[in-house]
């Protein structure tokens, strides 16, 4: 990445404006009111508040400041200042981590080797580094998003949450979670951690398991691929996403994908657990997205924040195969419309 990195021309800070805005108008455009971002470095604070002063944030945004394996003390001091720092549309209270990398490439981290000998190390070189991290920011207050995509990593998360004085108690999630076994699915939900999870990304798995991704895994480790079901099930908090740009940002696509298991082209579910109903897919996109930072959202009630979206039809009770082209009428941020269709 870095060898691209490099060798593309520097934008103008002009241009790299603009195409925020595009990003947020576009966003907003499919229903989109609120997003938790989460690769801010140094300047992302700056950003949003130049943004915000000029009337083009037209979103909320809760700010994850990445931090690396060899991010500093004084680096992490700098994270922990900015999350005091905010405005009426943002917050930066909140750190992300990246445990392992993805299992398809073999840089995931799993209990065991995969059927190529691969996805056997954590990004970190140190794990025990990652878990000291967390427990400084934890005790500074921050909120913790992890990337942990294999099973060892997941788990390796949940044994640092815990670890930590007072243990998750909602603040901490893990994101992806793309292969678990029952024994760590059945965690999340008595420690107070989060699953932020992207069932969209099911669209690149094959019922035949002809896939990348598949190929990799067991028969049993491909069973338990995005268990959203059982994780809900199990009274787990459970926080749906896309990953942008990995996936497309479009939460039609994501509620599709939780409530049938698959992609648009896909032919049947992927997986072993359930798939979500209506209600829970709606609420990983609204009322556990805002529980997971922190904050009371994601609902019609007065004393709410005014963020509300208004759909050609109901996305709870419609046929899954109707979300896909469900028009998306109206968009409003804290009572600003910020997106209104041509006809209304």
């Amino acid at each position: 990445m870095n060898v691209v990195i490099d060798a593309v021309p520097s934008p103008s800070p002009a241009q790299r404006r603009a195409w925020h805005v595009e990003a947020l108008r576009a966003q907003n455009a499919v229903g989109i009111t609120a997003q938790h971002l989460m690769d801010g470095g140094p300047g992302t604070a700056d950003l949003l508040a130049a943004l915000e002063a000029d009337g083009a944030l037209t979103q909320r945004v809760w700010l994850h400041q990445y931090v690396y394996a060899h991010t500093g003390d004084d680096e992490l001091a700098a994270m922990v200042a900015a999350a005091q720092l905010g405005g009426r549309l943002w917050r930066a209270d909140g750190a992300k981590f990246m445990l392992d990398g993805v299992i398809d490439t073999g840089t995931a981290w799993l209990e065991e080797p995969d059927r190529l000998g691969e996805n056997t190390e954590p990004l970190w070189p140190d794990p025990a580094a990652y878990s000291r991290r967390v427990g400084q920011l934890h005790a500074a207050g921050l909120r913790v998003a992890t990337h942990a995509i294999g099973d060892r990593a997941v788990r390796h998360v949940l044994d640092t949450y815990a670890a930590l004085p007072g243990g998750s108690r909602g603040r901490h999630r893990v994101e992806h979670i793309e292969t678990a076994p029952d024994s760590v699915v059945a965690r999340f939900a008595p420690e107070a951690v989060t699953a932020s999870m992207q069932p969209v990304a099911m669209q690149w798995v094959q019922p035949d398991r002809s896939d990348p991704w598949s190929k990799r895994l067991t028969p049993e480790q491909c069973d338990h691929g995005w268990r959203v079901g059982d994780l809900a099930a199990g009274g787990a908090r459970v926080v749906l996403g896309s990953d942008w740009p990995v996936a497309h940002f479009d939460p039609r696509l994501g509620l599709y994908a939780a409530r049938l298991r698959r992609g648009p082209e896909g032919t049947a579910p992927i997986g072993a657990t359930r798939a979500l109903t209506g209600e829970e897919a709606l609420a990983g996109y609204t009322v556990d997205a805002w529980a997971a930072v922190g904050a009371s959202g994601g609902v019609l009630a007065p004393g709410q924040p005014a963020d509300l979206v208004l759909w050609a039809d109901d996305p709870v009770a419609c046929p899954p195969a109707d979300l896909l082209g469900l028009p998306v009428r109206l968009t409003v941020v804290d009572g600003r419309v910020v997106h209104r269709a041509a006809d209304l």
